[in-house]
């Protein structure tokens, strides 16, 4: 989808520079559960944009990587967020109500 102008290039540094910087955080020792909760936000709200895009730019993705890419990273993150944090009701809810919104039954 970046190649197909839903993101401008400049759009597209932004993005990979905050990905690392959140990175970076989660791979420090000092993790906190806020860590965590900021970066799956950050995905959920450019998924969301993603989409808008498209449909905004009548794009279709049917079979494309970009398509399922951006709900994968997102499970990747609560999963990870999960073994982090295992004791932590209210983020394996978060991830349950995630799976359920984006139709997700099966990993």
């Amino acid at each position: 989808e970046y190649g197909a102008g839903v993101f401008a290039h400049d759009e597209v540094k932004s993005i990979i520079k905050q990905r690392r910087e959140f990175e970076y955080s989660l791979k420090g020792y000092q993790r906190e559960k806020m860590d965590y909760i900021r970066y799956i936000q950050f995905e959920m709200n450019l998924e969301v944009l993603r989409l808008c895009r498209m449909k905004q730019l009548n794009v279709t993705s049917t079979g494309k990587i970009s398509q399922w890419a951006g709900i994968k990273h997102i499970h990747t993150l609560f999963r990870r967020s999960v073994h982090r944090f295992p004791g932590d009701i209210r983020m394996w809810l978060q991830y349950i109500h995630f799976c359920l919104m984006a139709g997700s039954f099966i990993q």
